[in-house]
């Protein structure tokens, strides 16, 4: 076995780069700072500040006459202000400050390309497509009427006009909306097809960081170790290991109801997983997931202390803090309502829903990865008879930290499958080390295959079991009473 210490690093610790910094931290800061501003600044509560400025004017009708106003077919100063000079002006700002933030990212990408686009980048992208193929025959990833389902239908409609917003469930979780608006891809159908998109591109990515840990011979002590080629698992076995993954609801709920958010945070995540980046390109990512979905931050708190080198840990503090206070800023430093707003579904809290229906709950988050998670545990009981107790701690808190989320939340299997990074660890062991771990591989292979065909639902604890058109609604094993069919 590999020493402890090379195996920890090798799976857990991200690879760091000596590059320097691209921004000025002047400006990188200053763009985060503008981004959050922009993200927790909806419509509604700009105008109310701007109706109360336009009040103490003396007679504003005498600047822009009533006959005026009806032309251009806004009723107020207020709405005037808001539509014509700062709604454009938090467009700008945030695509200037999101347009800095990524610069690093790019730089890291252009000049660790050989990382990611080397010789098997072509099986990849032909083996994601396969994927992506079959996962739609699983589940067909159209929802009756506009192809996007649940909240992602407000995404879409939001993509119009993303810096429009409301306050509400949504208008903090821009970034993947304001992308799409800037590429043209927004609207219904083009949201919905940029989502897809994003879809492939996730189960790339995925398959790209377990690649991305197969061992070169520097790896190795050579004199105990034999060819990497000679302990891994072949291209066929490995397909069907990564189909069995991706039917997780990491992955396959964007089959389910396509058009959610935080699939664009899941790549920006596996990007910086698979690359060298340094300090400041690791920083953008987590800044930028933040104002894609503010569930990433539970997702990215055992990866910033686990994979992290300890000199950064201070800064995606401040980062986190830099959110925390304009978030609540937003919400007038009233935290019980902040949460509220965020966690109530018809009037009540997640955690009513849990205590009226454990049963329930307790099944979405086996349906979150299915017998992937036997898999999982197979192979974590392996590192503790290998002596990999710290690795093995470390793979537990990347999957259950997340898992703190479905404690507010109601969709249970898609908030549990927020730690799916600590399963594609589990994954990268598994196919990395497919001959030299101890384990049954025919046992495991069987699970794999099987688990293909267990069909997956999208629980709800206020209405159950969610299945979807497809192969999976024809294998469906729970009764049809228990479930809700959604076109």
């Amino acid at each position: 076995m590999l020493k402890q210490i090379n195996r920890y690093k090798q799976y857990i610790l991200w690879k760091n780069s000596d590059r320097k910094d691209l921004l000025h931290p002047y400006i990188f800061w200053l763009s985060v700072l503008t981004m959050y501003l922009v993200v927790n600044s909806p419509k509604n509560r700009i105008l109310l500040v701007v109706s109360h400025l336009v009040e103490s004017w003396p007679n504003p009708d005498r600047y822009l006459p009533p006959l005026v106003m009806k032309k251009i077919a806004i009723d107020n100063w207020s709405d005037l202000i808001v539509e014509v000079a700062i709604i454009p002006i938090k467009s700008l700002l945030f695509y200037i400050a999101i347009g800095l933030l990524f610069l690093p990212i790019f730089r890291a990408i252009k000049i660790e390309k050989k990382s990611l686009l080397n010789k098997g980048t072509i099986n990849r992208l032909i083996g994601s497509l396969l994927i992506f193929l079959t996962l739609s025959i699983l589940v067909f990833p159209y929802r009756y009427p506009l192809g996007s389902g649940g909240m992602g239908i407000h995404y879409a409609i939001h993509s119009t006009e993303p810096f429009s917003q409301n306050a509400g469930w949504y208008y903090r979780r821009l970034l993947m909306m304001a992308i799409a608006h800037f590429l043209q891809m927004d609207g219904p159908i083009l949201y919905y097809l940029f989502s897809l998109f994003c879809t492939y591109i996730l189960i790339f990515m995925s398959l790209s960081f377990v690649e991305s840990k197969i061992f070169s011979l520097s790896n190795f002590d050579r004199s105990s170790f034999v060819r990497p080629k000679s302990f891994m698992v072949n291209s066929w076995l490995r397909f069907i290991c990564y189909l069995s993954l991706a039917t997780s609801s990491f992955i396959l709920f964007n089959f389910q109801t396509p058009g959610y958010t935080e699939q664009f945070f899941f790549i920006l995540l596996l990007i910086a997983a698979s690359i060298p980046m340094n300090r400041q390109e690791r920083l953008s990512i987590f800044a930028l997931s933040l104002a894609t979905h503010e569930v990433s931050i539970f997702v990215f708190i055992p990866i910033i202390w686990l994979c992290f080198p300890r000199r950064e840990i201070a800064n995606c503090l401040a980062v986190i803090g830099l959110y925390f206070v304009i978030w609540l800023g937003g919400n007038g430093f009233n935290l019980v309502k902040a949460v509220s707003l965020q966690s109530e579904v018809e009037g009540e809290s997640g955690l009513y829903y849990w205590l009226n229906n454990p049963v329930l709950g307790l099944g979405g988050l086996f349906l979150a990865y299915k017998l992937v998670l036997p898999i999982v545990l197979y192979l974590l009981w392996k590192l503790w008879q290998d002596g990999e107790r710290k690795l093995l701690m470390a793979i537990l808190a990347l999957i259950l930290v997340p898992a703190v989320t479905i404690i507010p939340s109601v969709d249970t299997s898609r908030m549990m499958g927020m730690g799916f990074f600590g399963v594609l660890v589990c994954f990268s062991i598994l196919i990395n080390e497919w001959y030299k771990l101890k384990i049954n591989h025919n046992i495991v292979l069987a699970i794999a295959g099987v688990n293909i065909f267990v069909p997956s639902y999208n629980v709800f604890l206020y209405i159950g079991f969610q299945c979807y058109s497809g192969l999976y609604y024809l294998l469906r094993i729970i009764p049809e009473r228990y479930t809700d069919f959604v076109r």
